[in-house]
């Protein structure tokens, strides 16, 4: 059968069961990502969208916004981690965001009261590097008790000179350098989503 297709957004919190844990407390801390700081590494954090503060350029730059609260751009080496450019996917960084805290009444992120660190590694062009994801790896790691950044989260592939995704053929390759700094992360105690 050929039946009717959607794109839908609201309906997936609840079929993870995120919604139910938002209320529910644990020695009177709410288990929704309150106190809590995931960087995402990424094209960067529109920082200004509603659904993740509204904050302003000069807020953000002098560290008083309320949920993306820190970070840095290794793309284009500057302190504003802000998606801009021609490239296609600059607001990936921002979606995965909201996928992480939203606080929009209706497309609410699974832990809505967690801040954002916004770590950008890749240049308005779309490029990046290696050498930039790892040192974005290290900032979240030496800035975890500053920030309180329990997860470190990251989608995105290494590419051969033509572009094209070096497949991993298993779960760890013990010889690749991200898995390994990945690795080292989680034994800092970040939880790190690739």
């Amino acid at each position: 059968f050929d039946h009717q297709i959607k794109p839908t957004l609201s309906g997936s919190i609840p079929l993870i069961n995120a919604d139910d844990a938002w209320n529910v407390s644990v020695n009177g801390l709410k288990i929704n990502g309150t106190g809590e700081s995931v960087c995402v590494i990424d094209t960067g954090v529109d920082y200004t969208h509603p659904a993740l503060g509204g904050c302003n350029n000069n807020s953000f730059l002098n560290g008083s916004c309320a949920k993306v609260i820190s970070g840095w751009d290794y793309g284009n080496d500057d302190a504003d981690p802000f998606p801009g450019g021609s490239y296609s996917s600059v607001d990936h960084g921002t979606h995965v965001s909201g996928i992480v805290a939203s606080m929009d009444g209706t497309y609410k992120g699974v832990a809505p009261g967690a801040r954002i660190v916004a770590l950008k590694v890749f240049s308005d062009a779309g490029v990046g590097s290696t050498s930039g994801l790892l040192s974005a790896i290290d900032w979240c790691v030496a800035n975890k008790t500053i920030f309180n950044i329990s997860v470190i989260t990251m989608s995105l592939a290494v590419t051969d000179n033509s572009g094209n995704e070096i497949p991993y053929l298993t779960y760890c390759d013990i010889n690749d350098t991200i898995a390994a700094k990945s690795s080292w992360a989680a034994t800092q105690g970040i939880f790190v989503d690739a």
